[in-house]
C-alpha cells in the first residue's frame, strides 16, 4: 500500500460514497507511483458491495478523472485483472451531473450547550451555507461527517448541521467498532445500497444521523440486515415495517 495513494483517496473529492470507498480499496493496492492490479471480485470483497455495483463505480470514477483504466491479457489471451492507474495529482473531479455543491467545504458547527444533555435537533438548512468548525474534531471525525453528508445530499436525507459532544462521543465509537473511516466509508456504501434505508418503505421512513451512529443501528447496517429491505415489489412488509419502527423508538430512548 503507498501511504501517498491512500492519502489522497481520503483527502479528495468523489462522486458519491462509494465512490471514495472504491476509490480507498484501490488505493490500498497501489504503488508509490499509483498503478494497483487488483481484480474485480476483490474490490468487491474489499468494499462489501456487489461486483456490478464496483464496475459502475469504477467507471464512474474513470469519468470523473480520478483513476484510468487498461484492460489487460495473458501470453495465452486470457483476462486477467485490469491495470488502474489513480491520478494522484487530481484535486478536484471531473463531476458531470451539474454545479458542485460546497459539500466539500462544509465543516461541522459546535452546538450552543443551554443546560446538561441537551440535544439540538438537526434542522435542515441551505446546503450551500458553510458551517463553522468545531476546533477539537478531529480530521477523521470531520472526513466521516462529510462522508454522510455526501450521502445525506445524493439521497435526500437530513444532513448533520451540529455536533454536539454526545454525537461526537457516538461517531468516535462506531469509527473505532469498524475499523476507523474505512469502515464508515462501507457503512454509508451499505446505506445507499439500501432502498428501505433510504424511503422505500410503508411509513417513508429515512436513515438519519443519529441512527446510524447508535450502537445498535450501526451494527445490523454492518452486518447486512437491511441489505434486501425495500427490494421486493419496493414495499417491506407491514410486520418487518413495525419491527423497524420499533427498533428506531427503542433506540432513541
Amino acid at each position: 500500500m503507498s501511504v501517498q495513494a491512500m492519502s489522497w483517496a481520503i483527502e479528495v473529492g468523489c462522486p458519491n460514497s462509494s465512490a471514495k470507498l472504491v476509490l480507498m480499496c484501490l488505493a490500498n493496492y497501489a504503488d508509490r507511483k499509483g498503478y494497483a492490479y487488483p481484480g474485480q471480485k476483490s474490490l468487491a470483497k474489499d468494499s462489501g458491495l456487489g461486483v456490478r455495483t464496483v464496475q459502475r463505480t469504477l467507471d464512474a470514477l474513470v469519468e470523473a478523472g480520478l483513476i484510468s483504466k487498461n484492460h489487460r491479457q495473458r501470453d495465452n489471451g486470457s483476462r486477467t485483472s485490469d491495470e488502474y492507474f489513480l491520478n494522484l495529482k487530481s484535486n478536484t473531479p471531473n463531476l458531470h451531473d451539474g454545479p458542485q455543491s460546497n459539500t466539500s467545504l462544509t465543516t461541522i458547527q459546535p452546538a450552543t450547550v443551554t443546560g446538561p444533555n441537551i440535544e439540538p435537533s438537526v434542522e435542515p438548512s441551505d446546503k450551500n451555507t458553510p458551517l463553522t468548525p468545531q476546533a477539537d474534531c478531529s480530521d477523521e471525525i470531520q472526513s466521516a461527517l462529510k462522508a454522510w453528508n455526501d450521502l445525506a445530499e445524493e439521497h435526500d436525507l437530513p444532513r448533520v448541521q451540529k455536533l454536539t459532544a454526545t454525537r461526537q462521543r457516538s461517531l468516535k465509537r462506531r469509527l473505532k467498532d469498524c475499523g476507523g473511516l474505512p469502515g464508515w466509508l462501507a457503512a454509508c456504501a451499505m446505506v445507499a445500497e439500501s432502498p428501505g434505508l433510504l424511503g422505500d418503505n410503508n411509513r417513508g421512513w429515512k436513515i438519519k444521523f443519529d441512527f446510524m451512529i447508535s450502537e445498535s443501528g450501526f451494527t445490523k447496517i454492518m452486518e447486512g440486515n437491511y441489505k434486501n429491505w425495500g427490494k421486493t415489489n419496493g414495499k417491506q412488509s407491514d410486520l418487518d415495517d413495525f419491527k423497524q419502527w420499533a427498533a428506531e423508538s427503542l433506540d432513541q430512548h
